[in-house]
């Protein structure tokens, strides 16, 4: 939106809006890199890549093809920007399989406050919050290694 804002002040063509806004967006990649831990950066960045996905979005529609084809372009675009987060919900998961939870969001000890966990009791406990994991020790004499809640 407010990229789009921009577009009335200057008559842009598609590539100067592309110039901007691919760049714009690709600052995204700093939480890959562990920059957007901070909050007031991380705010910072969800603004910029805001800004940067209107421009690129504009740019798309400026393109001098068709509308059909500006259309699947822009489809085109959107799929390949899900591409991080696909990756990163599979790394998530292939984690969370491997816990003790089991994946069960609404009981692990890594998703409290949030509203994923609804505070249901698992049979495994919640140790107190810190830095590293914990073992654990069964009924059963097996140990295990369970998450905990970061400080």
């Amino acid at each position: 939106m407010i990229g789009s804002l921009w577009y009335p002040y200057g008559d842009w063509e598609w590539y100067e809006l592309a110039i901007w806004g691919i760049p714009l967006g690709l600052v995204q990649l700093t939480s890959t890199i562990g920059l957007t831990k901070w909050r007031g950066l991380k705010i910072v960045v969800k603004i910029i890549l805001g800004i940067g996905i209107g421009l690129t979005v504009l740019a798309v529609l400026k393109l001098p093809f068709p509308l059909p084809i500006r259309t699947l372009v822009l489809i085109f675009c959107a799929q390949l920007a899900s591409i991080p987060a696909a990756l990163r919900s599979k790394n998530i998961k292939k984690k969370c399989e491997e816990c003790p939870y089991e994946a069960r969001w609404d009981c692990c000890p890594g998703y409290i406050n949030t509203r994923q966990n609804t505070g249901i009791l698992h049979e495994l406990p919640i140790m107190p919050a810190g830095e590293k994991s914990v073992k654990y020790e069964l009924s059963s004499g097996e140990t295990i290694e369970l998450p905990v809640p970061l400080e």
